[in-house]
């Protein structure tokens, strides 16, 4: 797969060498696409697998500094993978930064996503721009702390 020329959003994230992230969703569309939106932003420490009890179990053996995981997924789905990824990280005193994909997204979902200190929410199909600064927030020192989500008409998703 050729890289994506060059664009601004390159090298907003620091410390690319060393971010390791983790892609789950069942569809190798999405998983080869995040991958090479990834890489060509210079984070080239992806492993994607295509269920959630698949990724729990990659979880287990490692850590990575991001989840980008899929909604709906066969075995374990993304919130409730989300849920497995804090207490992972509760017990190994880490926090992993989450983004969930969705190709849905209501009022509804919202409290299941802030139960689980899920991130960010990002709508499929995905945009470059609008994953990178999803990615780029998630990662940030402050998602240590919470947030009040509040629409991003912009992007027609939701902000956590």
């Amino acid at each position: 797969m050729q890289p994506f020329p060059q664009s601004p959003q390159r090298n907003y994230i620091r410390n690319l060498d060393r971010l390791s992230v983790l892609i789950a969703d069942d569809d190798p569309f999405v998983g080869r696409l995040i991958t090479a939106i990834l890489q060509d932003s210079g984070i080239y420490n992806v492993h994607s697998v295509k269920d959630g009890e698949e990724a729990f179990n990659l979880l287990k053996e490692r850590s990575f500094d991001l989840a980008i995981l899929d909604i709906h997924m066969p075995f374990v789905n993304g919130i409730a993978l989300s849920a497995q990824i804090r207490a992972l990280d509760r017990l190994q005193r880490r926090r992993t930064g989450i983004i969930i994909m969705t190709t849905h997204c209501d009022a509804t979902l919202v409290p299941f996503v802030r139960a689980n200190e899920v991130d960010q929410l990002c709508l499929k199909p995905l945009a470059r721009a609008n994953l990178i600064q999803r990615i780029m927030s998630a990662l940030s020192p402050r998602n240590q702390s919470q947030r009040e989500p509040e629409p991003d008409t912009e992007l027609n998703a939701l902000w956590i």
